[in-house]
């Protein structure tokens, strides 16, 4: 069988989805390629939607948030009048790729894609397509959306999908797809050896994305001032100021400092609890690791959706304005119920499996479907 996985490059998050369900396709002895949707259609719009949403949740995040807040309140009818994010030459050329590659079935992990699908989906001929949301929270266009089926990170969300008037038949609570790499478990003690951290200090890990967003250094000089006794993995990702700035301090904690790491997986096994912001697959990541988070800078609109639902399940801690960091980095060091709770909650609402319980259902359905079993 052949998957196709239409992603979009608007920060790095769908593409690491689109590969975590690809390699857990292959693992079950089946063909799939992922395809960047917009640099395939049209390079320099490809290159304009990343470098915009990448733009606008950095410098205008506010703007960002107020656009997101007024489309959330909007019926369908107004979402559906919304302008189109393709032309009917993109719209064509996509067809003419799926008529050469002939799937037997498409996944979208970007709203994007999506609306891209429903528009061409009658003139596909029978191929199921289906959609992945990628955050803790239903994007308004996903409900303008004509799928096969919507794969959404955790069935507490059912709610909101239900209130936003999405079919529930055709609701997966799968998960988010991740990484194996996050799936192996290797003991704290193993992952503190291999990063040279001292094996009797608990561990405060700090990742704000792979663009550095938000003053990383104030962050880290915070809580530094703390009494607790930890040491920290910070990653600054692309933000080589920081990296710099960083590395030529004196700290009172130890302080491990990179850059782009292609080993999140084991810093998270030697952490015991992650500051970032509120990313879909960043917390899904720390979800599948067992790792409890610190919730910072959260771009207004899904981020802050992210941050609210994790919270609410009790798997994070939510700063603020009047609650800081380092506040909570306290109460989580100092705290030992807090800390049982919290890697509690974890273990009911992470989804370690989600990618290849996805694979095995879109399996099920193609079989389904060429049987003549699925009339979805």
């Amino acid at each position: 069988m052949k998957l196709l996985i239409l992603s979009v490059t608007a920060g790095h998050g769908h593409n690491k989805t689109s590969q975590a369900l690809l390699s857990a396709w292959e693992a079950l002895g089946h063909e799939g390629v992922i395809l960047d949707t917009y640099e395939f259609l049209e390079p320099i719009v490809g290159k304009s939607v990343d470098k915009g949403y990448l733009m606008s949740t950095k410098y205008t995040p506010k703007l960002y948030g107020a656009v997101y807040s007024f489309l959330d309140k909007q019926d369908l009818d107004t979402l559906e009048n919304v302008p189109s994010f393709s032309s009917k030459e993109m719209r064509e050329k996509i067809e003419e790729y799926i008529a050469s590659y002939a799937p037997d079935a498409i996944v979208c992990p970007h709203v994007f894609t999506a609306e891209i699908m429903s528009k061409i989906k009658d003139s596909i001929g029978n191929i199921p397509v289906w959609g992945i949301i990628t955050d803790y929270t239903i994007h308004p266009f996903w409900q303008t959306c004509q799928l096969d089926g919507y794969v959404i990170p955790n069935e507490l969300l059912k709610a909101e999908c239900q209130r936003k008037g999405m079919p529930m038949r055709k609701i997966y609570p799968t998960g988010i797809p991740v990484s194996p790499t996050f799936k192996k478990k290797i003991a704290a003690s193993e992952a503190k050896a291999q990063l040279s951290l001292d094996p009797e200090k608990r561990t405060v890990m700090l990742m704000t994305g792979s663009m550095g967003f938000g003053n990383i250094g104030k962050i880290v000089e915070r809580l530094d001032q703390l009494s607790s006794d930890f040491q920290m993995l910070i990653i600054t990702g692309n933000n080589k100021r920081a990296y710099r700035s960083l590395s030529k301090k004196e700290w009172k904690h130890s302080m491990h400092i990179y850059g782009f790491v292609d080993n999140v997986n084991v810093m998270m096994d030697a952490s015991d609890v992650l500051v970032t912001k509120p990313g879909g697959l960043s917390v899904s990541e720390s979800l599948v690791k067992g790792l409890p988070m610190i919730l910072i800078n959260p771009i207004p609109g899904q981020e802050k959706r992210n941050m609210e639902f994790l919270v609410n399940c009790g798997v994070g801690m939510a700063t603020s304005k009047t609650c800081a960091v380092e506040d909570c980095v306290y109460m989580y060091m100092e705290n030992e119920w807090l800390r049982d709770r919290m890697k509690a909650s974890v273990g009911y609402i992470r989804k370690p499996d989600a990618a290849e319980n996805l694979a095995e259902i879109l399996i099920d359905r193609i079989r389904r479907k060429n049987i003549g079993e699925d009339n979805d």
